[in-house]
């Protein structure tokens, strides 16, 4: 793979973990709607936990991470650490 198509791949990367955290920020939070994901089991444990949404949201990916890395080796990648981490600053940014 060429420097282009890893930083072309890095982008789009960015941009879609943009648009998800946005769409979060603007349908789903307000709506408390709890999808099946990390970000649904924020929303839910948001009212029993004082913590924020966003950094609830960072403390399971963290966990999730670790227990990936323990099960799967450094070959979990890079990608899946960038988008988790992104998604998690990205949030935090929008739910402020």
């Amino acid at each position: 793979m060429t420097m282009e198509q890893r930083i072309r791949e890095l982008l789009v990367m960015t941009g879609a973990k943009f648009i998800i955290a946005a769409a979060g920020f603007f349908f789903l939070i307000p709506s408390h709607a709890a999808v099946s994901s990390v970000s649904g089991l924020a929303v839910v444990l948001s009212n029993f936990v004082p913590l924020s949404i966003s950094g609830i949201t960072m403390v399971l990916n963290v966990v999730l991470l670790a227990v990936g890395f323990l099960l799967c080796g450094h070959e979990f990648g890079f990608k899946t650490v960038y988008n988790v981490m992104y998604f998690s600053l990205t949030s935090l940014i929008c739910f402020y």
